[in-house]
């Protein structure tokens, strides 16, 4: 196998790879979401006498109790979202590299050299306040790392890092404002019970 027909293939994993690992992080949001949903569902839903909830004497404990279970699914679906994220960048990143590659002739000694794309910066402050709001610039950490990509594959993902991002950071703010939204009512409900 030449090693054009390598690159066409390693591009096409790329975005098989991202495509079925951004779906899986959709839809295992979408489960967290659903967890969070039933819970404040339940928590609309309780009354004084019903459950082990309304037995429960001492308001500071049932706050803390159910900001530690929201806090945990919070976080949990935060997580996925943010590797969704990560994936819809390196896919479009990817993609865009395809149309490149289709587009030239030949590929030179430059373009396939190894090189290592890195991303966003990495600024801890951003990347721990991306856990709990939406920060569209933080760095999500990759299990199989960015390095030893062809330069052009490398140049143009970090190209899409640069100056086009991705849509999916307005979409992760409905989710977490609706999070938040529903944790404010249920600790008014919990308060009121």
């Amino acid at each position: 196998m030449d090693k054009e027909n390598q690159i066409k293939s390693f591009i096409e994993y790329l975005l098989e790879r991202y495509d079925s690992y951004h779906h899986q992080k959709e839809n295992v949001s979408h489960a967290g979401i659903l967890l969070q949903v039933t819970v404040f569902a339940t928590i609309m839903a309780i009354s004084q006498v019903d459950g082990w909830f309304g037995s429960i004497e001492i308001l500071w404990i049932k706050i803390l109790g159910f900001s530690l279970i929201w806090f945990l699914l919070h976080i949990f679906i935060r997580v996925q979202l943010r590797l969704k994220r990560w994936a819809a960048l390196n896919y479009a990143g990817s993609f865009r590299a395809y149309r490149e590659f289709i587009k030239k002739d030949i590929l030179n000694k430059k373009d396939i050299k190894p090189k290592k794309f890195p991303g966003f910066p990495k600024n801890r402050f951003l990347i721990f306040l991306d856990f709990f709001i939406p920060i569209g610039r933080a760095q999500v950490h990759s299990d199989v790392g960015n390095s030893d990509f062809p330069a052009f594959i490398a140049d143009t993902i970090q190209e899409q890092y640069d100056n086009y991002g991705t849509g999916s950071t307005a979409y992760e703010w409905i989710f977490t404002l609706g999070s938040l939204i529903m944790y404010a009512i249920s600790i008014i409900r919990i308060i009121s019970l």
